[in-house]
């Protein structure tokens, strides 16, 4: 149990650090800048364990909700798409106040929705999981 604490304030730690970043280095206190949603991408068993970042995963912004899964019928298009780095860190810019949802294309494992509020004066952070052991759903 402890690990897996340790583990996920890692990655927390990560999406912190990448959070207001604009290329002078981390700043893991500082809010996400408004108009942005940061992230990161990581694979993990359904128990938590074997979390890992993935790099080149495409991730897809979307401004409504649908249930990702391999038997969906007319997905909404997304209106913005990215590729994880090497860390599996991504973001999106120049986003309007508003809701918007995620996910990850073509990554390892089943990944959900995620829902993410960016405000007029800050940006949202965002882990996606790739659960590399759940059944998708029907």
């Amino acid at each position: 149990m402890r690990t897996r604490s340790l583990f996920l304030s890692a990655a927390l730690a990560l999406v912190l650090a990448a959070c207001g970043s604009d290329g002078a280095g981390p700043a893991p206190t500082a809010p996400v800048k408004a108009g942005r949603i940061e992230g990161i991408f990581v694979s993990q068993k359904s128990d938590g364990s074997d979390r890992t970042p993935v790099g080149d995963v495409t991730v897809a912004l979307y401004t409504e909700f649908f249930q990702p899964g391999p038997n969906i019928m007319n997905p909404p298009t997304p209106i913005a798409e990215t590729i994880t780095d090497e860390a599996g860190r991504f973001s999106f810019s120049d986003l309007d106040a508003g809701q918007y949802y995620l996910t990850a294309i073509g990554g390892p494992g089943y990944t959900g929705m995620e829902r993410a509020q960016v405000r007029e004066n800050h940006g949202a952070a965002v882990i996606l999981v790739g659960c590399l052991d759940c059944p998708p759903p029907a």
